[in-house]
């Protein structure tokens, strides 16, 4: 993105600190939880087979101290023969709170609008 121009890019690893790091082992469970969460608020899917498909392989279990952690993509791909790459996409827009249209910053909640990639 830099060398095509666009300024202002956030880069997000998926295995770095998540916002609330008492719940989630890493930034990349934080965001597939918030994808649940977005979803249970009323948030709603494109008509795309793969991209739903891709949202239900990740199994998740809890950490010794009961965080919310992701199977590893290298099990994924060990189980199912490819990485969810299209739901990882959907993700990475759950990586920092957004903005509401007053400009206030929701902290705690997921924004209730339609995703569409495509």
């Amino acid at each position: 993105l830099r060398q095509l121009g666009y300024g202002n890019i956030i880069e997000v690893p998926f295995g770095s600190k998540a916002m609330n790091e008492d719940k989630y082992v890493n930034k990349r469970a934080e965001m597939w939880d918030n994808i649940r969460l977005w979803l249970e608020q009323g948030g709603g899917l494109p008509q795309n087979t793969r991209l739903r498909a891709e949202l239900s392989i990740p199994e998740y279990f809890y950490d010794n101290k009961g965080r919310i952690q992701l199977e590893p993509k290298e099990k994924i791909k060990e189980r199912v023969g490819y990485s969810p790459d299209v739901a990882d996409a959907l993700a990475l827009t759950f990586a920092r709170p957004v903005a509401s249209k007053n400009n206030t910053v929701r902290r705690n909640t997921v924004a209730k609008t339609s995703y569409n990639p495509f």
